[in-house]
């Protein structure tokens, strides 16, 4: 009975303990899968993130094949000579014709602001041919006759002077703020074309506005053609010129659009980059991200797998502890129905009285090994009580063992034991007795 209710005791301890601990191990998985949950989330923000760059990609790179596209276009615009008459084209790609140079539109180029106003003033001799001298343009002239090819304007180097505004005219109108300057300053060109460059565009006067124009070319009393930025036209002598626009497509113009989307290309290509960039570093930390969730997906597995054995160790104690209450109780009703109630008081006692004993003997184990340990004796008897005293005797072996012969055994018989008939020899009590 003592042993079944130790065996309780044991269980239900263990049973507490274990429960414990299955609870702790429960509020460490929690957090463990709220570690998890956050490092998903961040997982998705990252692919969130990289999906939107993959389709700003997508769409930089539709953008960057169609502006390939339209350069590709421009370009060969360009090489046939975009808008240039079939008899100045001609003669431009004539190998035996010398002296040849370029059209006037194909040699100037000017800031996006200015390129409305340089339409307008090249809009009659944009398609005029630079020579070298009037020998070459005599010579192309002579081609066109006898090829029946059309007519052409030429601008011999050697001939043509430059023109350009006067400085009293430029100090009337140089201090005005709607006066921007002279068209040919305002233009990018090669310095052997100067003499035709300001021969064209050197008394063209770029002013901001049309109501502005007016009062300038009054100032000056119409000495000098004015054009503003939309392209309105004051004409030497005051008629002026203007209305909107037809948007014909000048070489000029094309070699504008070259250059914007030539420089689109530029930026695309370094958008590209940049979100190749993105792209690289987000995927970078998404497999870091992902490592991470799955050590920690170990780490959770390896805690699940514990509370799996600590529930079935558990539930393994629960069906022992049920087993002994059944046996308990089986006992307990064997006990009452066959034992009445001073027999009970008896075996609690009996049970009482060993418990102490075990107890009282545990206590004397220890004192014993604590005496030896003090002593540095080897082994210390304890006797208690001592038969017929109510003393406790306590036994410690000599240091040195001593040799105990029989002669002296025998040599010393105690005088009630000399008529014995068959003596033993045991050798001495701890008084020195045989």
């Amino acid at each position: 009975m003592r042993t079944i209710l130790d065996n309780k005791a044991h269980l239900e301890r263990d049973i507490a303990v274990g429960t414990t601990e299955i609870n702790t191990i429960k509020e460490t998985l929690t957090k463990q899968n709220n570690v998890l949950s956050l490092i998903d989330k961040e997982i998705l923000t990252l692919k969130n993130k990289k999906t939107l760059l993959d389709n700003s990609y997508s769409k930089n790179d539709q953008e960057l094949i169609s502006t390939r596209h339209k350069i590709s276009s421009l370009k060969t615009e360009i090489e046939q000579g975009g808008d240039i008459p079939n008899s100045v084209r001609t003669l431009l790609r004539t190998p035996s014709l010398t002296g040849l140079h370029n059209t006037i539109g194909n040699i100037v180029s000017t800031d996006d602001i200015y390129l409305k106003a340089l339409n307008i003033a090249l809009s009659a001799n944009k398609h005029f041919i630079i020579t070298t001298d009037d020998s070459s343009a005599k010579e192309a002239i002579n081609y066109l006759k006898e090829n029946h090819l059309g007519r052409a304007t030429f601008f011999p180097l050697s001939v043509i002077k430059s023109r350009y505004v006067d400085s009293e005219t430029l100090s009337l109108i140089k201090n005005d703020p709607s006066y921007i300057g002279v068209l040919s300053d305002l233009l990018t060109y090669n310095a052997r074309y100067k003499n035709i460059i300001e021969n064209q565009f050197g008394t063209v006067l770029i002013i901001k506005d049309l109501d502005s124009a007016t009062l300038l070319s009054k100032r000056i009393n119409a000495r000098y053609k004015m054009i503003t930025l939309d392209g309105d036209i004051i004409n030497v002598g005051g008629s002026m010129t203007g209305g909107s626009i037809y948007k014909a497509t000048s070489i000029i113009m094309t070699k504008q659009q070259l250059k914007y989307a030539e420089e689109t290309e530029q930026s695309l290509l370094s958008e590209q980059e940049r979100i190749s960039s993105e792209v690289a570093n987000l995927i970078a930390e998404i497999n870091k991200k992902e490592k991470d969730n799955y050590e920690e997906t170990k780490i959770k597995t390896t805690i699940e797998t514990a509370i799996t054995n600590k529930l079935a160790l558990l539930k393994e104690t629960n069906d022992k502890l049920l087993e002994i209450n059944k046996e308990l109780d089986r006992l307990t009703s064997i006990s009452n129905n066959s034992l009445d109630a001073k027999e009970q008081e008896l075996i609690s006692l009996f049970h009482e009285k060993s418990s102490l004993k075990e107890t009282l003997q545990i206590k004397l184990n220890s004192i014993n090994k604590e005496i030896a340990l003090a002593l540095a004796a080897k082994d210390v008897r304890i006797e208690a009580p001592i038969p017929g005293k109510s003393t406790v005797g306590i036994e410690i072996p000599n240091k040195n063992i001593a040799a105990v012969p029989i002669r002296e055994v025998f040599s010393s018989i105690p005088k009630n034991m000399s008529d014995a008939k068959i003596l033993v020899a045991l050798g001495k009590d701890l008084m020195g007795r045989t």
